[in-house]
Formats: structure tokens, C-alpha cells, sequence
């Protein structure tokens, strides 16, 4: 089970990717619905992608969306995660979203381009920072990586 930490920044990223026009299709609860706006509790999980499952997929008229939320950095899960759905993107019209903590921004953009990395398709990356205080994250900035 994910911690709630996770599932309040996993509903900050779908918030944010909402008003940025990304219909939320699916997304990963984990059983937990406390953490989430009304209008995500009766998505279902995404679709896994090669073998591992998003924390949320959308749509929009240009591809596929999918999201992760990352609290760690360091997490050899997050990195497995992470390495998979870069190169789902490089071989798919989509765009990868990172939700982090800002603290862990760097981090993760350092991770994402370890990944090596060959182009077949467009396709973005964008790791998006919060500052999670309490029960909420507030978003702070968003940098595309590739």
C-alpha cells in the first residue's frame, strides 16, 4: 500500500493535469479514497505499460498521458517504475508526467535522464514539483526533461 503522502501528491498531479485540459481516465487509489477529489473516486487503475502499472493515465486530443508520484527519489521501485515508463514513451505518442516533493526534483530528473534514451515517436517528459504541507501539495513548477 502506497502512503498518503503518495496519494495527496498523486491528487495534485491529476488536479494540475486537469486544468492543463488532461481528461483523467484512470487512476491508482490503492484502496484509499480520503486523499482524493470527489471526482477521482470511482476511476479504475490505469492499464499497466510494459509490465508496470501508472499511478494515472488521461487523455487529450494530441496522445496518452500517464503520471507518477514519486515521495523518494532514492527508492529502487520508483527508479524500476521510472526506467519503464521512459521508454514506454520513447515508443509511444505520450507524455510521462513525475509528480515529486520539490526536494526531490533534482533527484528525479537525474534519474530520468540516466535512462538511455532513443526517440522513435514524439513523446514528453515533464516532472512537475510540489510542496506538500499536511494534508496538501501545492504545485510549485514543472520542467520538461526530454
Amino acid at each position: 500500500m502506497t502512503s498518503r503522502r503518495h496519494q495527496f501528491l498523486l491528487n495534485a498531479l491529476a488536479n494540475e493535469l486537469d486544468k492543463a485540459g488532461v481528461k483523467i481516465k484512470y487512476l491508482d487509489r490503492d484502496g484509499m479514497r480520503e486523499p482524493f477529489d470527489i471526482q477521482y473516486h470511482w476511476l479504475s487503475e490505469p492499464p499497466p505499460k510494459d509490465g508496470k502499472t501508472p499511478d494515472l493515465q488521461g487523455e487529450d486530443g494530441w496522445g496518452i498521458h500517464i503520471g507518477e508520484a514519486d515521495v523518494s527519489a532514492s527508492d529502487s521501485q520508483t527508479q524500476d517504475q521510472l526506467r519503464t515508463f521512459v521508454r514506454y514513451v520513447m515508443n509511444h505518442r505520450a507524455v510521462l508526467h513525475v509528480a515529486v516533493p520539490v526536494e526531490h526534483a533534482d533527484s528525479i530528473r537525474n534519474t530520468i535522464l540516466g535512462v538511455e534514451w532513443k526517440r522513435k515517436i514524439e513523446s514528453e517528459i515533464w516532472v512537475w514539483s510540489f510542496r506538500c504541507i499536511g494534508q496538501a501539495c501545492f504545485f510549485a513548477d514543472r520542467q520538461r526533461v526530454r
